[in-house]
């Protein structure tokens, strides 16, 4: 964002003291932008892309990149940052909302029909995601986390149609993304807040990663057809199970980011090897 330049005058020294920097409208959050990624990346790696849904996964990428000037234009980000940055959050809101559209719109419109149906899972959850953020409920809050993995995991399901995948693979493989992402959140949050909860966070951790991971191996087992889609969220289980039994010190955030990139690469080459089935 552009600082304005204004600054306070400090009477403990009795020199201009500038405001703290502006806060950047490009989104910070790595873990989301991961959650959009490797879905649509998998998605394109199952067959030959049309151009619609190259034009789309560019409008959902645009989308996603604009949410943060839209959180400051809506007062979440605080009074005083909506005052110093609406300007910038509203150009910025306008310049990407307006490339989206034209983009993501015609392409949309080209798309199958079944693909068309589809789109409307991922834009149902983010406006539900909204209206929770406005009404009030904390973005940092477990349910509107693992509500926001489901939704940019779910941006893949009309790309994975248009790729060639059938109905049933792109579902099988947007809800292993959805439980690997809820298992890696639930790792994370576990390793963050185990101070204030006591450790409550890193049980459940631990507890669903196991359950996953079992459910993945008995569904592979009894279904082997399905194995790729059983075991993709299989890493991010195991992440989960040591994150939650030998949890690093929370400083260690990067480290654990690591980790779980490294599991959805993994589900990545699980879900792609596997290739539509």
């Amino acid at each position: 964002g552009h600082h304005s330049g204004q600054s306070s005058f400090d009477l403990s020294t009795g020199s201009e003291r500038p405001d703290p920097p502006a806060r950047s409208l490009v989104p910070r959050e790595h873990g989301a932008s991961m959650e959009l990624a490797f879905p649509l990346l998998g998605a394109f790696a199952l067959g030959p892309p049309s151009t619609p849904a190259i034009a789309y996964a560019v409008a959902a990428i645009l989308a996603f990149v604009s949410h943060e000037a839209l959180l400051v234009l809506l007062g979440l980000r605080g009074a005083r940052q909506r005052e110093r940055m609406g300007g910038a959050a509203r150009r910025w809101l306008l310049a990407l909302g307006s490339l989206a559209t034209l983009l993501g719109a015609p392409a949309v419109y080209a798309f199958s029909p079944a693909a068309r149906v589809v789109t409307l899972v991922p834009v149902a959850l983010a406006l539900i995601v909204l209206v929770l953020t406005v009404r009030g409920v904390r973005e940092r809050s477990l349910g509107v986390e693992l509500l926001v993995g489901a939704a940019l995991a779910a941006v893949a399901l009309p790309v994975a149609l248009e790729c060639g995948a059938t109905l049933e693979t792109a579902v099988r493989v947007t809800l292993a993304w959805c439980v690997a992402f809820g298992v890696g959140t639930l790792a994370a949050r576990g390793v963050l807040y185990r101070q204030k909860d006591a450790g409550r966070g890193l049980a459940v951790a631990r507890i669903v990663g196991a359950l996953v991971l079992l459910g993945g191996i008995a569904l592979a087992l009894f279904v082997p057809a399905s194995w790729p889609h059983a075991l993709a969220p299989a890493p991010s289980a195991f992440a989960a199970l040591v994150l939650g039994t030998r949890p690093p010190p929370p400083t260690k955030m990067r480290a654990i980011g690591l980790w779980l990139v490294a599991a959805s690469t993994i589900t990545l080459v699980l879900l792609v090897g596997g290739g539509p089935s």
